[in-house]
């Protein structure tokens, strides 16, 4: 585990609301949630879907703020975004955006035993945020990758499941304030860490998995943002999963071995490559609010302190 302060960037991948539906296609799903607006969750087969609650300002109490910001979550062939910015008021209120893609791959190739594969992702991330004197916040951002196998006798294998994991957490009382935690097997380096103002998207990988040729085998993708603030204080952060998470499209999507190749529904992986023109493009955001709010809402704040 690494420890650190400042922005972070995560890199990778997916928990699921929909594992072990029969998939003949993609199945893109989002949700959002804010501490003023219930959990709200779309889903479509084979077509994007996006959910934003907007930058809202949820109530009052005597004057004080009780919560601003909002959330919001995409999920495309091109892949997932999600972001959440938050200040909220002394309630232990939570902001949060999933977007999870589930699908389908199959292998093609000369073998008929197990083939040894891993898989490339392009990811940009931050998290960050304002503190002061007497505040407690919380921020993370959350990747996760589910693949369920096939045997060659068409009956099930084994689920290879692997994340990463990025958080920032600041409490005056302790000494450092801001402490980062970064875990998982998709977690970021701290050489390779991404900060809010880079424009450089980073890169990740699975680890190496199991599978046969020619089995159609599952695939569940996510990526979270998560804000939060603890009892009895304010807080606000930033965490940003927006352009993020797809298949990198500078490379082979799957690492094969020579004479394989392979096929991702709704995905546009074709004979192992991202083929959609604008494949380079960033996931399109789902909000340009994420990054305009903070410094507003805090300066509202402290003059109802």
């Amino acid at each position: 585990m690494q420890k650190n302060s400042g922005s972070w960037c995560l890199k990778m991948i997916g928990i699921a609301t929909l594992w072990g539906l029969p998939m003949t296609a993609a199945t893109f799903t989002v949700q959002t949630d804010f501490p003023c607006q219930g959990a709200a969750t779309k889903t479509a087969m084979n077509n994007s879907v996006s959910l934003d609650t907007g930058f809202v300002t949820c109530a009052t109490i005597g004057g004080i703020l009780i919560g601003q910001g909002g959330s919001a979550a995409a999920a495309a062939p091109k892949g997932i975004g999600v972001g959440v910015e938050m200040l909220s008021g002394p309630f232990g209120q939570i902001g949060q955006a999933t977007g999870i893609i589930d699908t389908t791959f199959t292998v093609l190739g000369p073998g008929v035993g197990p083939i040894s594969i891993s898989i490339n992702f392009e990811l940009s991330g931050f998290l960050g945020g304002g503190t002061s004197a007497g505040q407690v916040s919380f921020r993370e951002i959350y990747n996760e990758v589910n693949i369920g196998t096939r045997l060659a006798n068409g009956s099930d294998g084994p689920v290879y499941r692997y994340f990463g994991k990025a958080e920032e957490s600041f409490d005056f009382s302790r000494n450092p304030g801001l402490i980062t935690e970064v875990s998982g097997d998709l977690a970021p380096a701290a050489s390779t860490c991404l900060r809010s103002d880079s424009l450089t998207p980073s890169f990740t990988r699975t680890p190496v998995f199991q599978v046969f040729p020619g089995q159609q085998n599952s695939i569940q993708f996510l990526a979270r943002a998560k804000v939060t603030s603890g009892a009895g204080s304010f807080g606000n952060g930033i965490a940003s999963f927006l352009k993020t998470f797809k298949f990198d499209p500078t490379q082979q999507v799957f690492n094969l071995p020579d004479g394989y190749t392979v096929e991702v529904e709704g995905m546009n992986v074709v004979n192992n490559r991202v083929v959609d023109p604008n494949a380079n493009a960033e996931v399109p955001e789902p909000s340009t609010y994420l990054l305009a709010g903070s410094a507003l809402a805090l300066a509202i704040l402290m003059r109802r302190r």
